[in-house]
């Protein structure tokens, strides 16, 4: 085999290969780990969707322990149209974040609309418009980790101009994106009560190291007037 069939039979497993990528639902940019108190944003991605006329992401926050809306949450608002936004505008973006339980949600969704108000589908391309939210998250420091971020699949919609599901969706459900994110491993930082037992121990050596030199300094002393 020649070098020259040798790419051509590269480049065909290359683009078949891409070809049989299908649609993909992932977030991008999230961080692997998180100390309590942190703020982070990732971005909701959808590539090779076709016919795509309207959307509604429901994004579900857990966390160990802390309360919802209150230690932790999506917040604020996504910011509708980033770049490489998946529709030519933003016009019927909307986003509400709510508790729900212990866990805190956030339903983000948007419809194509043309200036007749008829549906109209697009392709998704990855690096062009492939980004469906910038969505925020923050922490206090009552929260404990991990955190996990997931899909509510019984209210994901991805449809068409007919608001029927787009093709290759059942691959979307079997594949939705789910992230943990552990919690950082912090220093312990010592309680007051600690501090002063600690203080006092140090002032009680200091006292003791002193009484002892003096003590050894006086038996000094006395031994040189002795002899």
């Amino acid at each position: 085999m020649t070098w020259q069939r040798a790419i051509s039979l590269v480049w065909v497993l290359l683009v078949a290969s891409s070809s049989q990528a299908g649609v993909m639902l992932t977030f991008d940019g999230l961080p692997t780990s998180f100390t309590p108190g942190d703020s982070f944003t990732f971005s909701v991605k959808l590539t090779g969707a076709q016919g795509l006329a309207s959307y509604d992401i429901p994004l579900v926050l857990s966390a160990a322990s802390g309360t919802p809306e209150v230690d932790f949450g999506f917040d604020p608002v996504p910011t509708a149209a980033p770049a490489n936004y998946v529709f030519p505008s933003d016009l019927f973006f909307f986003a509400i974040a709510f508790p729900q339980g212990a866990e805190d949600h956030l339903a983000i969704s948007d419809f194509n609309f043309d200036s007749g108000f008829n549906l109209v589908g697009v392709d998704t391309v990855a690096g062009v418009n492939d980004v469906l939210a910038v969505v925020s998250v923050t922490t206090t420091t009552g929260v404990t980790g991990p955190l996990t971020i997931s899909i509510d699949e019984s209210f994901l919609q991805l449809d068409n101009v007919d608001l029927d599901p787009i093709p290759d969706f059942a691959d979307v459900l079997a594949n939705l994106p789910a992230t943990t994110i552990t919690q950082s491993q912090q220093a312990t930082v010592p309680e007051p009560a600690s501090l002063l037992v600690w203080s006092l121990g140090a002032a009680g050596l200091t006292v003791i190291s002193r009484r002892r030199c003096k003590r050894d300094s006086s038996s000094a002393g006395d031994a040189s007037a002795s002899s």
